[in-house]
């Protein structure tokens, strides 16, 4: 009975290989410059929506993206700026955008969902990330 809870346990969190893969994925970004990051792992259901708020501290040229586990196939990633689509992505499992310090000042959330998945699953792990390359005043 302890195995078989262990085991329902186990297939409701996010999976911890992708927290992994996350990890180094910022790990490479932080060796670029991107030193200021925030990054969020959730269980989605297809279909289902999340907005997760950007609470970044500093201002600069910024990378949002998402990782979905082994059964997603299509993450559809929105940025937004309250209620406003700036940019929308939603064509394999690692939608990514790469924006200018102006464009990234812009926004305050991100909104994904799964649109596909394989095998007939219900839910899969993301997990969603945006880094910054933080401005030096003294350069401008």
């Amino acid at each position: 009975m302890t195995a078989l809870l262990c085991a329902a346990l186990l297939l409701q969190f996010p999976s911890w290989s992708l927290s992994g893969e996350t990890v180094r994925w910022l790990g490479s970004l932080a060796n670029r410059g991107y030193t200021v990051f925030q990054y969020h792992g959730m269980l989605l259901d297809l279909n289902e929506t999340a907005t997760v708020p950007v609470t970044l501290q500093a201002e600069g040229e910024g990378i949002f993206g998402a990782m979905g586990g082994a059964k997603a196939l299509i993450v559809e990633l929105e940025l937004l700026s309250g209620d406003e689509i700036l940019y929308r992505c939603g064509t394999d499992d690692l939608p990514m955008f790469h924006l200018t310090a102006d464009s990234a000042r812009m926004v305050s959330h991100i909104r994904l969902s799964i649109t596909d998945m394989t095998h007939g699953a219900t839910a899969e792990s993301v997990f969603v990330y945006a880094v910054v390359r933080p401005v030096d005043p003294g350069a401008m």
